[in-house]
């Protein structure tokens, strides 16, 4: 455990072993961004999906008068229906990030706060309970 000068915040891992953690956590990255690209490459470059959105596309730009609206509708919520089939994956993908990335956040937030006096207490009680809080 070792003190960042300029933010006086305890980093909870050394140099080397967070360079290492930043590399792997890029790669990671990295390679969820590929599959989440090809994925949406694959899903969105499909003939199937084209039309569905071609469709849509349509339907938005010939919304029928008030009252005539009962098949419009049906046509556009099937339309929506298998769009939504067709990008579940990627949106599953897309939230298990989002889920990442606020935990990353949490985590952050906790290292920079400057709430926790780390001049009033010692530092082998403070690393664990603000390892335990990112960990939460």
């Amino acid at each position: 455990l070792k003190y960042h000068a300029e933010q006086r915040v305890p980093v909870l891992v050394e140099a080397a072993s967070e360079r290492n953690a930043q590399a792997q956590m890029l790669e990671a990255e990295s390679s969820m961004t590929a599959r989440s690209a090809s994925a949406a490459h694959s899903t969105t470059d499909s003939p199937e999906f084209q039309e569905l959105a071609e469709r849509k596309r349509e339907l938005l730009a010939n919304i029928p008068p008030r009252g005539e609206k009962w098949r419009w509708h049906r046509e556009i919520t099937r339309v929506n229906r298998r769009l939504s089939e067709l990008t579940k994956k990627l949106a599953e993908q897309s939230r298990e990030r989002l889920k990442c990335i606020a935990t990353e956040e949490r985590q952050q937030r906790i290292l920079q706060s400057r709430e926790t006096s780390f001049c009033l207490f010692p530092l082998d009680e403070i690393a664990p309970r603000l390892q335990a809080m990112a960990d939460a």
